[in-house]
């Protein structure tokens, strides 16, 4: 995956963890936080159920490792990012130890949740992290987390006085599919006669018979750190080598251009080698290192730009890496840019008014669109959005990804828009209100897509000339008023509106307003849009490899608790966690603390 740098390249480094999902938009790479578990990953083909039974082990190892920095050691949700502080996350996650909780809950639906994230509750999607067979066995762990080794020992003894043959369970297909009152009542259904406290103490006995290391249940935590002391670190000579290309019709790659290696291990220290291009345009390392626990990415810097590779974890069992590089030359030809979605969510409450504006651009030139506006160093102006007059803007650090302009108005992004791949914006900002306002905005750029607005509470009125009403949208317990632009429209179409009314009492299924902490998650949720999180370096990718999508928020999560575990460990001094702590407090926490 192809990148370009912004900014120089440690300030780059530096700046990895402290930029929130909020600025990663397409055109930046996957989250480098998502490390694989140290556990051996397995390469499984999904099927969509454990083909043998989950690995407790690996499930613990991968809880601990993963998900206690919300849910907690014991999975009470009692994690050190959850909390109403300075840099918590406000919603508490459900009690995993809570068995009356999980009484109509399946594996499969722990499954799923790990699997494809909850948008709602800020629970990330490790789909793209893990492959199936780990899934299961989190979350078969995770599900065991309901009981208890005493319960267990009582099950036990009651399948044994019940004289209860456990040696012909269901296949694990279906097993994952059962709650723990379906379990027994096809595989014991004598045990309808059994008291409650029975009934759960014999279900949580069955429940290790279809599961690796049942003994992991209850104090697995201690048991996993025991079996993951020193692991081994493994290395292997291995080349890493690439074509670099130029994207732009008639451009050339320069013959000498200097090719970057940078390695880093686990605690960010980096490493670099400098080579050249060869006659073909391809450049090569022999014999470096290849380690598991680094991460490998080449640079280069082509018309003030720094392109790169994306990460890439070493495999000592396949040393030999190939991470080609696309450059492009560059233009500021805003014709080249299109809009090809956009919502915007208008909150009114009280005296006040709140805009959520989410817009995704594609690039329809061979060429990188960014301007020559400087705005810092290795930082250039690209898109950018036009707030109205009077507007406070909400939530971004104007020293990093977004720069607000003098006029308080104009916010500018500095990541570039790659050729034919999208590119996602927003901007959170309030005006005052006191009944009816002009919300008077032109489009920047043409759009080719549809744009929606979501309205809260329904009792507000919006009109302008290019938006239609569209009916009514329920979101999470919400529910908006809907209007709907179509394309194509050219730049500098109207696109003004005029927001009249006063909010009214609102029913349970048509709140006033979306929380700010899912405000902007909902609102790529309800236009279809994806995004990618940040990773080390802000970069262009290239088309040819795609990464993985992750959520807004979800990305966001990820890249606190790596944050946050770093400092733990001493692997990351006081100023530079603070400095990337404050960056991501200005990029989500303020906003989930404006409601």
């Amino acid at each position: 995956m192809l990148t370009v740098v912004k900014r120089s390249f440690v300030l780059a480094l530096l700046l990895a963890l402290a930029l929130s999902a909020c600025s990663g938009l397409a055109g930046e790479p996957r989250i480098v936080s998502t490390l694989v578990p140290t556990a051996e990953a397995v390469v499984v083909q999904d099927v969509g159920y454990p083909e043998t039974a989950p690995n407790l082990a690996l499930g613990i190892q991968i809880f601990s490792q993963r998900c206690t920095d919300c849910h907690g050691q014991t999975g009470q949700g009692d994690g050190r990012l959850i909390g109403t502080g300075e840099g918590q996350i406000a919603i508490v996650p459900r009690d995993l130890t809570d068995g009356t909780a999980a009484a109509e809950l399946t594996p499969l639906d722990y499954f799923t949740t790990i699997t494809d994230g909850r948008i709602d509750t800020f629970m990330p999607p490790w789909k793209e992290a893990l492959n199936e067979q780990q899934r299961w066995a989190v979350a078969l762990y995770a599900y065991a987390l309901q009981y208890t080794p005493e319960q267990i020992a009582l099950g036990e003894t009651v399948a044994q006085a019940q004289a209860i043959a456990l040696d012909d369970l269901p296949p694990q297909a279906e097993l994952v599919g059962l709650t723990d009152s379906e379990l027994l009542a096809q595989v014991a259904p004598q045990a309808a006669s059994l008291s409650p406290e029975d009934q759960l103490a014999l279900a949580a006995y069955v429940r290790t018979r279809t599961v690796e290391f049942p003994e992991m249940i209850g104090h697995g935590l201690a048991l996993a750190a025991e079996s993951t002391e020193a692991a081994p670190v493994t290395l292997a000579a291995g080349t890493i080598s690439g074509q670099v290309t130029h994207g732009t019709a008639g451009g050339s790659v320069p013959d000498d251009l200097t090719v970057t290696l940078h390695i880093f291990d686990s605690t960010f220290a980096e490493e670099t080698l400098e080579t050249t291009l060869d006659a073909d345009g391809r450049y090569a390392f022999e014999n470096v290192d290849i380690s598991a626990d680094k991460r490998y990415v080449i640079t280069a810097r082509y018309d003030e730009r720094v392109y790169g590779t994306d990460f890439v974890a070493g495999d000592p069992a396949n040393p030999a890496l190939d991470l080609p590089l696309t450059l492009y030359d560059v233009t500021s030809d805003s014709s080249a840019i299109e809009i090809g979605a956009m919502v915007e969510q208008i909150s009114v409450s009280g005296d006040s008014i709140q805009v959520a504006q989410v817009v995704s651009f594609s690039n329809t030139s061979d060429r990188l669109y960014s301007t020559d506006q400087a705005l810092g160093p290795d930082q250039f102006a690209s898109v950018q959005l036009v707030l109205p007059e009077g507007a406070s803007l909400l939530g971004f650090d104007d020293e990093q990804r977004y720069v607000l302009a003098e006029d308080g108005r104009t916010v500018y992004d500095t990541v570039p828009v790659v050729p034919g791949d999208g590119h996602i914006m927003h901007v959170l900002y309030e005006l005052p209100y006191s009944g009816s306002l002009e919300l008077p905005q032109t489009l920047g750029y043409a759009l080719s897509g549809q744009a929606q607005l979501l309205v809260s509470p329904v009792s507000i009125a919006i009109s302008g000339p290019a938006f239609t009403a569209t009916g009514q949208q329920a979101m999470g317990s919400n529910n908006y008023a809907t209007f709907t632009a179509t394309g194509p429209l050219p730049a500098g179409t109207d696109f003004g509106v005029t927001v009249s009314g006063q909010p009214q009492t609102q029913t349970a299924t048509d709140a006033a307003t979306v929380p700010t902490e899912t405000l902007v998650p909902l609102l790529l949720f309800a236009a279809g849009i994806t995004i990618l999180g940040v990773g080390a370096f802000m970069f262009v990718r290239d088309r040819r490899r795609p990464a993985p999508e992750t959520n807004l928020m979800d990305a966001l999560v990820r890249q606190i608790a790596e944050l946050d575990e770093l400092h733990a460990s001493g692997q990351l001094d006081d100023a530079a966690y603070e400095k990337r702590r404050a960056s991501l407090k200005a990029r989500l926490v303020e906003v989930m603390d404006q409601d």
